[in-house]
């Protein structure tokens, strides 16, 4: 993970607060211009953000970049959380693919098998926690992680993302077309742990970028809190 976000200032403030909280299913796309079969996906996930249940994320991959045509959005480090997902799943690393809350997978354009695990995500009854966050000064942002149920401590990242872009494809299997990409991962860092207990952690964050809060299992678990965060 890149290193935006250079220093944890403030951890573990005690307070009183809420369980059981709904949280928005996460949709994680792995994606690349390089790929002539995402164009239709990260169409998709402009129909998944508009959702008032849905967080989605689009992360470009590496991988295809050999075949002429680098994808300017791509980092390897995207391409490594993809790869712990193909494991903790039993799937091969592919694109377009879609991760839901951490725990379920689709091609990333086939609208019913995501919509699908999107109301298996919901209906799962997992223990969530709330989360809320606030802009300070200096560019400062405030995560506050309500009480909940939790059997080990887990993993609060903080992720930088970019509404939307366009690209014109001059190589590669796009070659020639004008490609659309929304919500476009630009840097992520876990920030803390959550372990059921009421928290507050102050990270430096961008104020000109969306950030969304993701609270996961490690291991690229089940994700049981989410939070979008736009730009003040």
């Amino acid at each position: 993970m890149r290193g935006l976000f250079p220093a944890i200032l403030a951890v573990a403030l005690a307070f009183g607060g809420c369980a059981g909280a709904t949280t928005p299913v996460v949709v994680e796309l792995f994606t690349s211009e390089g790929c002539s079969s995402c164009p239709p996906a990260d169409e998709h996930l402009f129909e998944l953000r508009r959702r008032d249940d849905v967080l989605a994320l689009g992360w470009h991959v590496d991988y295809w970049d050999w075949l002429g045509w680098r994808d300017r959005f791509a980092d390897p480090e995207f391409s490594a959380r993809q790869r712990v997902y193909a494991r903790r799943l039993g799937t091969p690393v592919y694109t377009p693919q879609l991760v839901v809350s951490g725990t379920r997978q689709a091609i990333g354009s086939a609208k019913q098998a995501i919509d699908t695990a999107i109301r298996q995500a919901r209906s799962t009854g997992r223990p969530g926690v709330v989360i809320t966050a606030n802009w300070k000064e200096e560019g400062l942002l405030e995560i506050t992680l309500g009480e909940g149920s939790a059997d080990n401590s887990h993993l609060v990242h903080i992720v930088r993302f970019v509404d939307e872009a366009k690209t014109k494809v001059e190589a590669g299997e796009n070659a020639g077309r004008t490609l659309r990409h929304a919500n476009i991962v630009e840097a992520w860092q876990t920030v803390g742990t959550w372990d059921g207990v009421p928290a507050v952690i102050t990270v430096p964050a961008v104020p000109t970028s969306n950030h969304a809060i993701l609270v996961q299992t490690p291991g690229q678990g089940a994700i049981i809190g989410a939070l979008e965060v736009p730009a003040p």
